[in-house]
């Protein structure tokens, strides 16, 4: 009888802190929460042909047809791990992000840009109209 010798030796511990999608989540979350769901953040994510992980962060406004706009794109070389790359899509800029704290300062410019504010105020108007 043979013993398999293993090859791995100690896995690291799971890191605690949130990964780039998990950041998205909570601010998706968010926003529908502010909005009372008048506007509702949306994550997707699929494999790229390139084998890169590419997650789309989005606004829709369920009052308008389900209509949405992509706010960002994020792509990650290895699921879950910096450094990753998120465009902008309203403002059409491209970052190299390396940590979580770079992450959450170019997310709070993204998400309080003039263009995204005037966007979120004219669909929570539209909205507002198309309930009434």
């Amino acid at each position: 009888m043979s013993t398999t010798e293993d090859l791995w030796g100690e896995l690291p511990p799971v890191n605690p802190t949130p990964n780039p999608r998990a950041l998205l989540r909570e601010q998706a979350s968010l926003l529908s929460q502010k909005t009372r769901n008048v506007l509702e953040g949306t994550v997707r994510t699929a494999l790229a042909p390139s084998g890169k992980l590419v997650t789309e962060f989005g606004v829709r406004c369920p009052a308008l047809d389900n209509y949405e706009f992509q706010v960002l794109s994020l792509w990650e070389e290895l699921p879950g791990a910096y450094p990753v790359t998120i465009r902008d899509h309203l403002n059409d800029r491209k970052t190299n992000v390396s940590s979580e704290a770079t992450m959450r300062a170019l997310l709070k410019q993204i998400l309080t840009s003039e263009r995204i504010r005037n966007a979120i105020a004219s669909l929570l108007r539209e909205a507002q109209t198309a309930g009434a």
